[in-house]
């Protein structure tokens, strides 16, 4: 993780969330992390007061916190003598799998829309 000025971030991803809030109309995560910075998004960003952003680079010897997080887990189960078994993705409640794409695509063009937020 590295901190650059914004204007030079183009090209690189983010390592947070950045939420945006226009007062009345606007309240959500307008970059979220792992988003590659385009030109068009530093006007955005500056407006929002971010004059530095932390972005991810890979350098040798770093991890990935999500990996990071995963591996440590593998050695507490080790240590604790549990046998586990990767399974593919289940997901415990029902889900809505029409609203959760279409809220999943209005978040990706950058429109809010509450309807899908249920």
């Amino acid at each position: 993780m590295r901190l650059i000025k914004t204007e030079d971030a183009v090209g690189h991803v983010l390592c947070h969330d950045m939420t945006q809030i226009i007062k009345d109309q606007y309240k959500d995560a307008r970059f979220r992390k792992g988003h590659v910075v385009t030109e068009e998004d530093i006007p955005v960003l500056l407006s929002m007061g971010k004059e530095n952003l932390y972005v991810w680079e890979m350098t040798p010897g770093m991890v990935h916190e999500n990996d990071a997080a995963e591996r440590l887990l593998d050695v507490w189960l080790a240590q604790q003598d549990y046998r586990v078994k990767e399974l593919p993705v289940a997901h415990l409640e029902r889900q809505h799998w029409g609203r959760k794409i279409a809220a999943f695509l209005l978040r990706k063009m950058g429109i809010k829309n509450d309807r899908t937020a249920r």
